[in-house]
């Protein structure tokens, strides 16, 4: 299974790292695949929706998720590698400007 990911937004300070979309075989694109990073480990989080339960108690589903836990793998490892070519271009990016300042 090839996939493909471009991260569309990073965040810093806070658990939710980046909001990514992967293309799967290009065959089909998921939007705001959630990159998180805690402590001592990162996760995906997949597109899902917020409904009220009989009780009126706030749930959420996903909208769609991988069913093998080889594709959950590619998908995350697409994401992550993804993010981390995004952090080294930006802090680059970042340098250069600095260089251009001084």
């Amino acid at each position: 299974m090839k996939v493909e990911a471009k991260i569309i937004r990073t965040y810093e300070g806070r658990n939710l790292k980046a909001l990514a979309d992967i293309v799967i075989d290009e065959a089909i694109v998921i939007h705001n695949v959630r990159l998180f990073e805690k402590k001592f480990a990162s996760y995906i989080g997949m597109p899902s929706e917020k409904w009220n339960d009989d009780k009126g108690q706030k749930r959420f589903r996903a909208i769609c998720h991988p069913i093998s836990l080889s594709a959950g793998n590619a998908i995350y490892d697409a994401v992550y590698t993804a993010y981390i070519k995004s952090k080294q271009k930006n802090s680059k990016q970042q340098n250069e400007q600095k260089e251009r300042v001084s």
